[in-house]
């Protein structure tokens, strides 16, 4: 990998060789998450605002403690980036001090793409100007040159010559006779792409190649290398892969809520701190939620609660193996919350309340009574996949829990009467879920296993991040407020039955082979994003509205509803069948090969935006102009086909 002014093009040997080697496994999931629990704040009336430090609490498992975070926004989608300040710390010197900070990346272009081998940037901008450099930096090569990493370009024969330009591996490009790792000393790895990120790198390496010469003549040492948007636009900025902007970011950055601003009132600053500002002369108890968001748009939810002139108190009892036999709590409604443990563990029961009182039953139950008695959290230990964690009421009536957590694998949650009002963090793999509902919070699930998720009532505000395969999903409804901060996330799902409506929520789904089966929804699935990296079988839906559904699509350029072209489609997937009951309206739906659509009656007056399906293939297209009357029946289409249009909805074929 070279710097082009003195630039010795690879050989094609070696880029066929690394487009042979087996790509790693993005890390995507269970990245922000929960260090540790927030505790209660007790304060007096028309108290001082107080500062909670929210680095303390959650973390990236993604990022190495110390390492720095970069984002590089560019034309086809933004790339996390987690810089190796201990591995190569003169490269990461020279990377920001040099050019990050000083915003000489900002405009510049991915200059150079050898297909499944590279994309390198950093050496001009986009009306073809070279971007001024530093001295070189001394050779620091001690990381394989693996898919995902990133490492800097220099002169051929010249170790210690690297100054702006780096490049992003696309395959494992390290090993082999003319291997990165063994020429010219070895090419320094300073960073890697972090979470979706190599989406975005990939259908870069996908573009469409032209050559550079009229942009830069320095650019004629790599050939035909240049990526465009369109190779019949030529050169021009607008059709060129531009990097817009690179700035150092915060691994993780925070949003919070309180039920009750009258009492307390969260704000949080950019480093992470939040202060609480508490109401003048009020008295009361509120709860504040506070989100992570990872750079790759996971998050990690908890609650807890704000004592304002109350005298508080706070107790923990253990139930299981060595401890209870079951801890119930009587909340300020009557209700009895029991907890039990069935199997192998323990779970400790964290209770709050004002002046809790505590007494051990006849049947050796441990009751805690007090005003306002609450289960802040409870957390089990010691567990097995055998062990089911029993969370019960009395007469019918609705528990409350702000939080659980599990250090290992469980087989069984089952709160059938007990709303989850924060998150749920397992520790290992858990078979079922069981809940009377979930708001506010996250699910989140490691790898290992698989898992059913149930609720007797609609979930909102929810998100799942689970590593493990979710083999069923059953809600009478599911609604997470934004598609921006609730999503659910997995390797796959088998079926989602949704009996009500399915909204404001993203779906990732990026296993291998066919990762989602079934969807069902009876009502309306409105503004849910599902991006699936493999084939969905089945759609099936009330009426849909502001929805895309992508399997196997790369990142599109902003305002880019549906692909424009075939190297849009970054593997080869399908989505079999999507049937629509009634209503269809501003809806993408897009995958290389695209099955029986049904789409009931399709608004296809949408105040000028263009929206409707988009495939290499369709098998069938079957819907209702409602602004017609027409039926709208096409058949067998392919590549060779013309696109339609039916006003501003689109059949487009790639």
């Amino acid at each position: 990998m070279f710097r082009s002014s003195k630039a010795v093009r690879e050989t094609k040997k070696n880029e066929a060789t690394a487009r042979h080697i087996e790509q790693l496994e993005q890390r995507t999931l269970l990245s922000a998450a929960a260090t540790a629990t927030l505790p209660t704040v007790q304060v007096a009336t028309s108290a001082s605002p107080s500062t909670v430090t929210l680095g303390n609490f959650f973390g990236d498992n993604a990022i190495t403690a110390g390492d720095t975070t970069v984002l590089m926004q560019t034309t086809n989608g933004a790339i996390p980036i987690e810089l190796f300040n201990s591995v190569a710390p003169l490269t990461v010197a020279n990377f920001l001090n040099n050019y990050v900070n000083t915003g000489l990346y900002n405009g510049s272009i991915f200059h150079r793409v050898a297909k499944g081998f590279v994309d390198q940037g950093g050496g001009f901008k986009s009306d073809g100007s070279v971007i001024p450099t530093a001295g070189p930096v001394t050779n620091e090569f001690h990381l394989s040159n693996k898919r995902g990493t990133i490492a800097m370009a220099k002169l051929g024969n010249d170790p210690n010559s690297a100054t702006d330009q780096w490049f992003i591996n696309v395959a494992d490009n390290g090993g082999g006779p003319n291997g990165l790792d063994t020429q010219n000393g070895g090419f320094t790895v300073f960073a890697q792409v972090l979470y979706n990120g190599m989406t975005v790198a990939d259908a870069i390496n996908n573009l469409p190649l032209i050559d550079g010469t009229p942009l830069n003549s320095d650019l004629s040492t790599y050939g035909i290398a240049l990526p465009v948007q369109n190779a019949a636009n030529g050169v021009a900025a607008s059709n060129l892969a531009v990097v817009n902007n690179v700035s150092v970011v915060q691994p993780l950055s925070f949003t919070a809520t309180s039920d009750n601003t009258n009492l307390v009132s969260p704000s949080i600053a950019s480093d992470g701190t939040m202060t609480l500002t508490y109401g003048a002369g009020v008295t009361g108890r509120a709860h504040v939620t506070v989100t992570a968001h990872d750079l790759g748009g996971g998050t990690s939810v908890q609650t807890f609660l704000v004592d304002l002139g109350v005298t508080g108190d706070e107790t923990s009892v253990v139930v299981g193996a060595g401890g209870h036999k079951a801890v119930s709590l009587q909340q300020a409604d009557g209700t009895v919350v029991t907890v039990k443990v069935g199997g192998k563990g323990s779970a400790t029961i964290l209770a709050d309340g004002d002046v809790l009182n505590q007494a051990v039953q006849k049947n050796g139950t441990d009751l805690i009574t007090g005003t306002n008695a609450i289960i802040s959290s409870i957390s089990t230990t010691g567990t097995n996949s055998g062990t089911t964690l029993n969370i019960t009421t009395t007469g019918g009536k609705i528990g409350h829990i702000n939080g659980l957590s599990t250090d290992a694998a469980v087989g069984t949650i089952n709160a059938k009467t007990v709303n989850l009002t924060g998150s749920l963090t397992a520790g290992g793999p858990v078979k079922n879920i069981n809940l009377h509902g979930a708001s506010g919070g996250t699910i989140t699930i490691p790898a290992g296993g698989s898992v059913n998720i149930k609720s007797a009532t609609p979930v909102t505000g929810e998100s799942i991040a689970s590593g493990s395969a979710i083999n069923n999903i059953s809600v009478p409804g599911w609604d997470g407020v934004s598609n921006t901060t609730s999503s659910i996330s997995a390797p796959s799902i088998g079926t989602f039955n949704v009996k009500g409506d399915l909204a404001n929520t993203t779906i990732t789904l990026n296993g291998a082979g066919t990762e989602l089966k079934n969807l069902n929804v009876k009502g309306m699935i409105g503004s849910v994003i599902l991006n699936a990296s493999g084939n969905l079988s089945n759609v099936a839906a009330g009426s849909m509205s502001n929805d895309r559904i992508f399997a196997g699509v790369g990142t599109l350029a902003s305002g880019q509803a549906l692909p424009n072209f075939p190297t849009d489609f970054v593997t080869n997937d399908t989505i079999n069948n999507v049937r629509v009951k009634n209503s269809f309206a501003n809806t993408n739906i897009s995958a290389e090969t695209l099955g029986n659509l049904s789409l009931g009656r399709i608004t296809t007056s949408n105040t000028g935006t263009t929206f409707g399906v988009a495939g290499h293939s369709i098998k069938a297209v079957a819907a209702t102009d409602t602004t017609t009357g027409k039926k709208i029946s096409l058949h067998k289409l392919t590549a060779t086909t013309d696109s339609t249009n039916f006003e501003d909805f689109v059949v487009k074929l790639l």
